[in-house]
């Protein structure tokens, strides 16, 4: 499992959290409760455990090294472009088969790198060299600005080649896992799929994922990921003729009004499985940003990739750092340091509020976008850190969901939803430094000016979760929930929040919970505690006790009713969770038990846990059909 230590870290949170509630109050959500038992798959809080790597099902890999820059004559430190090197290892491996490619390794010191990088090679990762702490001694550095504003340095990209398999024919709930599609019957259980809605002509889809209250931007509609506006991947896990089982939940629904349709992603010739790592990446930059003025920093891009990381690495004097494009999925960026070298751009001073706010967002001055989004799902971004002010730290934009922002700190973070329709990301565990940005939402929508009417700052089910500032200017409160976009916001252990007043319904459905002085989120880091509930679920496994001389269950499959039979047990709790960890049935008898199926139970997959009163467990798997 890829956080080993989830357990031992929520005990420690745990004990800090009792010895801390004499001062202060420790509160659970009403949309996750003690160990998520209040979760609802089919409710306004989406699961984003899926995030990262391999849907942070696995840690990420130590790749071997298979080759090294030193043997191509390259040598550090002698200010002449060593990207043609670099690049020539990369393309040497595009020969070799699968199994046999691996890390480049690229030692310490300064290479130039004066023309694009393209790592296009499924298994290929560039690692540098750290000291004895893990910072890294290798330095990819950027003399120049690229020959087109519009590219990055190296792209990490590929050309996602899918099979078509045919579309949903029913309607689907939230929450559900299981879909009739046409031709489903040519899946096979493994395949990694994606499932595509796009907006009709009435707009039904746009309107829904702006929880009904805001409209699609009329620029929006003008752009290429426009109608496709809602994208999910899911790996097969049963085929019962044309009725496909997925291995997790829908976030939204499903409507044959908004053309679903299933497509096997060809992973043969999907680009994925590609690393960087340990590389400070420095910008020859000592301008400080001006809005939408480039020079042509721009350090790097994953694109149409699945499965590919970036860890350990600092970026350095940039305009734009890591953009993650063109439907990307389950990637994961960690270990990022952004700062600034040749520009010092220092906090603005503490003035009034009425002035000091407008100044804090206006007047950053470190680069644009150092870590963002655009049109990309379920992305983990996490341990990251901020020395300076950026005009947007923090970015999604143009149908991004479900990625992820976590375990990160700087000095005035922005959280900033930018348009063109993303919905549904999670910041959570973040220390905003200064919290006057946090709000600071850009991304124009000029009403009538053609390009810039780009719509809301946002769809709906946004979540801020365990946001704290601990360098707090005397008197500035973090300023409310705005209301371009954000409905259905989920604004959960947010030190000092609260929610405006204006009686509108865009403000009205957004969630304010655990929010006063004195008041923290039982689960700082919402991400963790999903994932872990996700991953200890005892249906992921299946190591379930034979049980079959205490506890008689028939019949199995079942589909009206079933019954439990207990020999020698006396008396026994019954819990029965569906697929998602969710408790649907609790009962606690000292007889046989014949339990109806009044609509309770739908067609899948269920735990049965039996527990008895000196800690025995029992646990059976149902089935209904």
């Amino acid at each position: 499992m890829k956080y080993k230590t989830i357990k031992y870290l929520s005990l420690l949170l745990f004990v800090f959290g009792t010895v801390f509630l004499a001062q202060s109050q420790v509160k659970e959500s009403s949309l996750w409760g003690a160990n998520g038992v209040n979760w609802d798959p089919a409710g306004r809080l989406p699961d984003f455990s899926y995030a990262g790597y391999k849907s942070s099902n696995e840690p990420l890999p130590d790749i071997p090294i298979v080759s090294n820059l030193s043997t191509t004559g390259a040598i550090p430190n002698d200010a002449i472009d060593d990207s043609a090197a670099i690049q020539s290892l990369i393309n040497q491996q595009a020969s070799l088969p699968r199994n046999q490619r691996g890390a480049i390794f690229i030692p310490k010191g300064t290479w130039v790198i004066d023309n694009p990088l393209l790592l296009n090679i499924s298994g290929v990762v560039l690692r540098g060299e750290v000291d004895l702490n893990g910072k890294p001694l290798t330095t990819f550095y950027f003399p120049d600005a690229t020959s087109s504003t519009t590219g990055y340095h190296i792209s990490m990209s590929g050309s996602f080649k899918r099979i078509n398999i045919g579309s949903v024919q029913s309607d689907v709930s939230q929450g559900l896992n299981q879909f009739n599609v046409t031709a489903g019957n040519t899946l096979s259980v493994g395949d990694f799929i994606q499932l595509e809605q796009k907006d009709p002509a009435d707009e039904s889809l746009s309107s829904y994922l702006f929880g009904n209250i805001d409209a699609i931007g009329a620029s929006t509609k003008d752009l290429s990921i426009y109608p496709t506006i809602f994208t999910w991947y899911a790996y097969v896990t049963a085929v019962n003729g044309n009725t496909i089982t997925f291995d997790r939940p829908l976030p939204i629904e499903v409507r044959t009004t908004w053309s679903p349709y299933i497509r096997k992603m060809n992973m043969d010739t999907t680009i994925s499985e590609m690393g960087i790592e340990n590389i400070s990446f420095v910008c020859n930059n000592s301008e400080a940003f001006v809005h939408n003025i480039y020079r042509g920093f721009k350090i790097l891009q994953l694109n149409q990739v699945i499965n590919c990381w970036v860890r350990n690495v600092e970026l350095v004097d940039l305009e734009y750092g890591i953009s993650i494009r063109g439907k990307s999925c389950y990637n994961t960026i960690s270990g990022v340091v952004i700062r600034d070298e040749k520009r010092n751009i220092p906090l603005p001073p503490v003035e009034p509020k009425s002035t000091f706010i407008y100044r804090m967002k206006q007047q950053a001055g470190g680069g644009h976008h150092p870590l963002e989004v655009y049109q990309g799902y379920y992305n983990l971004f996490e341990d990251f850190e901020f020395k300076e002010i950026h005009w947007h730290e923090l970015t999604v934009e143009g149908t991004a969901a479900f990625n992820v922002f976590r375990k990160g700190k700087g000095v005035a973070i922005a959280f900033d939803n930018h348009r063109n329709f993303p919905y549904a990301n999670l910041w959570t565990n973040i220390d905003l430094g200064r919290p006057e940005r946090m709000w600071w939402n850009s991304g124009s929508n000029q009403i009538g000016v053609p390009g810039r009417e780009r719509g809301p700052n946002c769809g709906f089910r946004n979540t801020y979760w365990g946001i704290t500032y601990k360098n707090i200017v005397p008197d500035i409160e973090i300023e409310p929930a705005e209301t371009d976009g954000f409905s259905y916001l989920n604004y959960i252990g947010v030190e000092g929040a609260r929610k405006q007043s204006s009686p509108i319904d865009k403000v009205n459905s957004q969630l304010v919970e655990v929010s006063g002085v004195g008041e923290w989120i039982a689960q700082p880091d919402l991400f963790l505690a999903q994932l872990e509930r996700r991953t200890t679920n005892p249906l992921s496994t299946d190591d379930f006790v034979k049980n079959t001389t205490f506890v008689k269950l028939h019949p199995n499959p079942a589909e009206h009713e079933f019954s439990l039979e207990f020999k020698k047990l006396g008396k026994v709790t019954v819990n029965i969770y569906d697929v998602f960890g969710k408790l649907v049935y609790f009962k606690v008898t000292n007889d046989n038990l014949l339990v109806k199926n009044n609509g309770v139970f739908k067609s899948g997959l269920y735990l049965i846990k039996v527990g008895t009163d000196d800690n025995r467990f029992y646990y059976s798997k149902l089935i209904i059909k």
